[in-house]
């Protein structure tokens, strides 16, 4: 083969490959819900529902994502009963849970990621554990994805707790007369923090984690 024919076919790899990016840290705010009761066809029975918006920068790169909508239900987190239990949340939504049709042809998406101001439809994972992920797709279900950034040292602190009589199950929900134990709705509103004070600087990771960190670090230009 040419090596005219090779170098076309390098570029075009590396014009395909998505921007690696991390680690970095999140703050913001937002709000769980159980049951999530939104107009978007959410029924009810339980599922959490999610609201929140944060952003970051590492000196090198920048993040932001916006999750702007109850409807996203969170059933299918591996994390489901644990942010039940508003202790230790972990937040996952894949691209499919991130979105939904309100017509043929027509998707309908909750979840906004921008990664060194490359947007699109998002999806993000352990948001709230000790490595976690945000992700940018240039489309919705099975859409290639253009940017992914390596999140970490992020904790999600619940500030507030409202409850209030109801049927689906909620571990913290106190007794109200007529419902039983371990039943009712809450409306928790929450906080996203970046490296608190018993969590090692990023810095630190760095120099644990530096394999894992070139990897990240190796940015691909679009």
């Amino acid at each position: 083969m040419k090596p005219l024919v090779l170098i076309a076919l390098f570029a075009l790899t590396v014009a395909a490959s998505p921007i690696l990016v991390g680690p970095i840290g999140l703050d913001g705010v937002g709000i769980l819900t159980n049951p999530d009761c939104s107009q978007h066809g959410a029924e009810c029975l339980g599922g959490l529902g999610l609201v929140f918006s944060a952003s970051g920068p590492n000196g090198t790169d920048t993040v932001s994502i916006r999750v702007d909508s109850v409807a996203m239900t969170l059933f299918n987190s591996p994390h489901y009963l644990q942010d039940l239990n508003l202790q230790a949340l972990v937040f996952d939504a894949s691209s499919s849970m991130c979105g939904t049709y309100d017509s043929p042809g027509h998707p309908r998406y909750y979840c906004d990621v921008s990664i060194d101001g490359i947007s699109g439809f998002g999806a993000f994972s352990n948001i709230g554990g000790d490595i976690g992920t945000l992700q940018v797709f240039d489309k919705p279900y099975d859409g290639n994805l253009l940017a992914q950034a390596q999140i970490m040292n992020t904790h999600i602190e619940v500030t507030s707790v409202v409850y209030r009589p109801g049927f689906p199950q909620c571990p913290t929900c106190p007794s109200f007369e007529g419902h039983f134990p371990g039943t009712g709705q809450f409306l928790a509103t929450f906080a996203i923090v970046d490296a608190p004070a018993d969590i090692p600087e990023p810095s630190s990771l760095i120099l644990l984690s530096g394999g894992l960190l070139l990897l990240f670090r190796a940015r691909s230009v679009l």
